[in-house]
C-alpha cells in the first residue's frame, strides 16, 4: 500500500511546476507534466547511491526553489516569472529579502516543509520503484536535455552573443524559472556595458533662478492613499499645508507597474512602449552633469553587489552616490545636509527612498504609528502610515530649503493595486500583468521655495493624463537644459505643452496598455 501511496503522490506532484505555464496550451501543460515526472525520477535514480545522492539532494533544493519562485510571484504579482520581474528579484538588496520573509514568513515556512516531504517521498521512491524504471527514464531525460544542446551547436547558435545555451535547455529541465533569471542577469551585464558609454549632448542652459533641485523617488506609493487627493484619512497633512508652493500633478501615471522599468521610463530617454537598453545611458543624471551641475545620488534602497541595475546605472552617474540600509529614509537627511553645505552653487540632488515598499510595516518608527486601526485592516494602517511619513520626510526636506532658492521634484515609481483576501483582510501588491489604473495611478507634486522670485515660481494643478514617461522633458525644462532639436512638447512647462489623450504603460509581459482601457478597482 505504502509503495502505491508514494507512486501517486509522485504522479501528483509532477503536476505541481505547472504553475510555471499557467494560460499555456494544453500541450506545454502536458510537456511541463511529462518533463517534470523524468527529472523526478532521476532525482530518485541519484538517491539510490550513497555517492550520488549529494548530487540528488541539490536538484531537489533548485526544484523547490524553482517552484518557490513560482508560487511567490504568483502570489505578488499575479504573475508567471518573466524576465522584468526576475531582474527586479535580482535588484532586490538583503534588507529587502528579509522584510519579505518578514511578511510572509508562511510561503518560507510551507517551502521549507514541502522540501521535507519531498526528501521523505525521494527516499521511499528509491526502494520502492524498479531500477529499470528509474534508469529508462533518466536516459530518455539525459538525451532531451542533451538533444537540445547539441541542436543549438549544430545551428551555429552558440557563435550568437545573444544567444544563451541555459536559457534554451532550462525549459526542458523542469527548472523553467532558470530562463528568465538567465536572461534577465545577460541584460544586466549588458546594461553594465551600455553605462560606460557617455552621449554628447548639444546643450543650452537657462538660469532658472534655481540653485538647488532636489528630486525624491517615492516608492509603491497610490496616489489614492494620499489626503491630497482627497483620500479620507490626513495622511499628507504636511503637503497639504505646502499646497501654496506646490505644483501638483493631479493625473500622474508611471510607465509600468515595477521599480526597474518604471525608473527607467521616467529618468531616461526610454519611451513607455519601449524595452531599449540603449538608451539608459541617456538620462537626467548625464544631462545634468554636462549641463554644468554638481550631481548627487543617494539611496535608501541599498546597494546589491555585482549587479548593475537600470537604477543603479543611473545612480552611477552621479558625482556623489551613497547607498545605505539602515534606518528609516529619514537617514536620508543627513546626507542632504552634507550636499547643501557644498559650497558648489548649482546642485542636483536625487533621494531615492524606501517610501511604502513591501512590507510597509517596516518602512517607518514605531513611533510614528499615527494610523492604528487594527484587526483585518492592520496593513493598510501600515501603508497608510508609510505615506504619513513619507509626508513628514518631505516636510523635513522643505524645511531646510525654504530660505534658499531650491525646488523639489516628488513622485513614487508605481503605485499598488488593494487587494481584499477572502478572509477579508487587505493587502497592497503590484500589477505585474494586465494592471488595475490604481497600480500606476501616483503623486507627483513640485514644491518651488517661497524665498523664489517670483517669476521662477510655478504653482497650481496639471488637471490633465500626464505619463511619467514625460519626466525626462519636465526634468530638463524644470533645470533649464535645452537640447538641439527637442522640442519637449510633452513638458508641462514648455509653452508648446501638448497634453496627452491617453498615455501608455507596459506590464512586465512587456505587453503594452492603453491607460484609458485599465479597470479600475470600483469596477
Amino acid at each position: 500500500m505504502g509503495g502505491y501511496l508514494t507512486k501517486l503522490l509522485l504522479l501528483l506532484c509532477a503536476a505541481i511546476p505547472s504553475i510555471c505555464v499557467l494560460g499555456s496550451s494544453t500541450g506545454v501543460f502536458i510537456k511541463q507534466y511529462f518533463l517534470t515526472l523524468l527529472y523526478l525520477l532521476f532525482v530518485v535514480l541519484l538517491w539510490r547511491s550513497k555517492f550520488t545522492r549529494i548530487f540528488s539532494i541539490l536538484l531537489l533544493v533548485l526544484w523547490v526553489l524553482n517552484i518557490s519562485a513560482s508560487v511567490i510571484m504568483w502570489y505578488l504579482f499575479g504573475s508567471t516569472i518573466n524576465v522584468p520581474l526576475a531582474m527586479t528579484t535580482l535588484s532586490t538588496n538583503v534588507n529587502e529579502g528579509f522584510d519579505f520573509v518578514a511578511g510572509y514568513w508562511q510561503v518560507a515556512l510551507i517551502g521549507v516543509l514541502f522540501f521535507i516531504f519531498m526528501l521523505w517521498l525521494i527516499a521511499n521512491l528509491a526502494r520502492s520503484l524498479s531500477p529499470k524504471i528509474l534508469k529508462i527514464a533518466s536516459c530518455i531525460f539525459i538525451l532531451i536535455v542533451g538533444y537540445k544542446f547539441c541542436e543549438s551547436a549544430f545551428k551555429g547558435r552558440l557563435s550568437d552573443p545573444s544567444f544563451l545555451m541555459v536559457e534554451k535547455v532550462a525549459s526542458y529541465t523542469s527548472l523553467n524559472n532558470i530562463a528568465p533569471f538567465s536572461r534577465a542577469n545577460n541584460e544586466l551585464e549588458l546594461l553594465s556595458q551600455v553605462n560606460k558609454y557617455q552621449p554628447n549632448y548639444q546643450l543650452t542652459v537657462i538660469d532658472k533662478g534655481i540653485d538647488t533641485y532636489v528630486i525624491v523617488i517615492g516608492e509603491s506609493a497610490r496616489r489614492n492613499n494620499m489626503s491630497l487627493y482627497g483620500y479620507a484619512r490626513p495622511t499628507t497633512p504636511n503637503l497639504e499645508a505646502e499646497k501654496d508652493n506646490l505644483y501638483i500633478f493631479e493625473n500622474a501615471v508611471a510607465a509600468a507597474p515595477i521599480t526597474t522599468m518604471s525608473v527607467a521610463k521616467t529618468l531616461t530617454a526610454q519611451a513607455a512602449e519601449s524595452k531599449e537598453l540603449a538608451v539608459i545611458n541617456d538620462n537626467i543624471i548625464n544631462l545634468a552633469n554636462q549641463a554644468g551641475f554638481t550631481t548627487y545620488w543617494f539611496s535608501k534602497q541599498g546597494s546589491i553587489g555585482r549587479f548593475e541595475t537600470i537604477v543603479t546605472s543611473i545612480a552611477q552617474n552621479a558625482q556623489h552616490k551613497q547607498w545605505t540600509s539602515q534606518g528609516y529614509d529619514g537617514v536620508l537627511l543627513d546626507y542632504l545636509d552634507g550636499a547643501l553645505a557644498d559650497a558648489d552653487r548649482k546642485k542636483l540632488i536625487v533621494l531615492h527612498t524606501n517610501g511604502s515598499h513591501l512590507s510597509a510595516c517596516n518602512q517607518y518608527p514605531e513611533s510614528d504609528s499615527y494610523f492604528q486601526t487594527g484587526g483585518e485592516e492592520s496593513y493598510e494602517d501600515c501603508y497608510d502610515n508609510s505615506i504619513h511619513y513619507t509626508d513628514q520626510l518631505l516636510e523635513d526636506i522643505f524645511s531646510r530649503l525654504k530660505d534658499q532658492n531650491a525646488a523639489v521634484l516628488y513622485f513614487s515609481d508605481h503605485g499598488q493595486h488593494r487587494r481584499v483576501k477572502g478572509s477579508g483582510e487587505v493587502d497592497y501588491i503590484h500589477g505585474a500583468i494586465n494592471p488595475y489604473k490604481e497600480a500606476v495611478d501616483v503623486p507627483q507634486i513640485i514644491w518651488f521655495s517661497p524665498n523664489l522670485a517670483p517669476q521662477y515660481r510655478v504653482t497650481g494643478s496639471l488637471l490633465s493624463l500626464y505619463s511619467l514617461s514625460d519626466n525626462y522633458e519636465l526634468i530638463q525644462d524644470w533645470l533649464g537644459i535645452e537640447q538641439a532639436n527637442s522640442p519637449n512638447i510633452h513638458s508641462p512647462f514648455n509653452s508648446d505643452y501638448q497634453p496627452r489623450r491617453d498615455v501608455l504603460i507596459m506590464d512586465t509581459h512587456e505587453k503594452v496598455y492603453s491607460y484609458n482601457q485599465l479597470k479600475s478597482e470600483s469596477e
